[in-house]
């Protein structure tokens, strides 16, 4: 017993001569603020018993957003897919965003797990995103894509470089099985949605557009009566 104190004063006391003779230093880590975190990619993957939901949202330092949906049924049906541009401001734990076509707002309250993890809430919903691959929503590439509406398949092929440059091909736009072929110059507005101006070199024509990239998809919208058409990256 008398060798069991004695190891534990032993013990005790080297403690006491580590702790008051070699100081620890510790380096504070500043947590992340959202507005650090939340630029670039993040996804979502949301799966119940009627089908599945993807989300896949990009954000910018330059304050644009992009968000990309695809809901589908459990038999693998696509019920909707689409392609929203917004822009962004912060403060606190709030994101604002402004829809970039119909001008509307909502509120994102974000909570950071880590550099890899948030959670988003907007009204009573809350979805959590991870960071995605470090992918790229650019305009320059060749875009294609296919519409069904009433029995007529139309198709719309597209060619952007990054020296403003375009060329296009389109197909049975108004059920007419009559084939365009445009080219010409573009300007924009913004990087990852907004107006898309298209000069015609045939007669000098200028043609807007709204446009919103997500990765490798890219919605296009004419005029009021245009429900648009939607595109993937080739």
């Amino acid at each position: 017993m008398k060798n069991l104190f004695l190891l534990l004063t032993i013990f005790s006391l080297a403690a006491c001569s580590s702790s008051d003779n070699d100081p620890v230093t510790t380096t504070p880590t500043a947590t992340p603020t959202i507005a650090e975190t939340i630029i670039g990619n993040w996804s979502t993957q949301i799966t119940n018993s009627q089908g599945s939901m993807l989300i896949r949202i990009t954000f910018t330092e330059a304050g644009e957003m992009s968000l990309y949906e695809n809901v589908s049924t459990t038999t693998g049906l696509l019920v909707e897919e689409k392609v929203e541009g917004k822009t962004w401001t912060i403060e606190g734990n709030q994101i604002t965003t402004s829809d970039t076509f119909e001008d509307e707002v909502d509120t994102l309250t974000v909570t950071v797990i880590d550099q890899d993890s948030v959670t988003v809430a907007i009204s009573e919903e809350t979805i959590n995103l991870t960071r995605d691959t470090d992918y790229e929503s650019s305009l320059t590439g060749d875009w294609e894509g296919t519409d069904t509406d009433e029995d007529c398949t139309s198709t719309q092929q597209i060619s952007f470089t990054s020296s403003n440059n375009y060329s296009a091909i389109i197909t049975n736009m108004d059920c007419n099985n009559v084939v365009m072929n445009l080219e010409g110059t573009f300007t924009r507005t913004r990087t990852l949605s907004g107006t898309l101006s298209l000069s015609n070199n045939i007669d000098t024509s200028i043609s807007d557009q709204y446009y919103a990239i997500q990765g490798d998809k890219i919605f296009l919208r004419g005029d009021e009566g245009d429900t648009g058409f939607l595109l993937e990256k080739q």
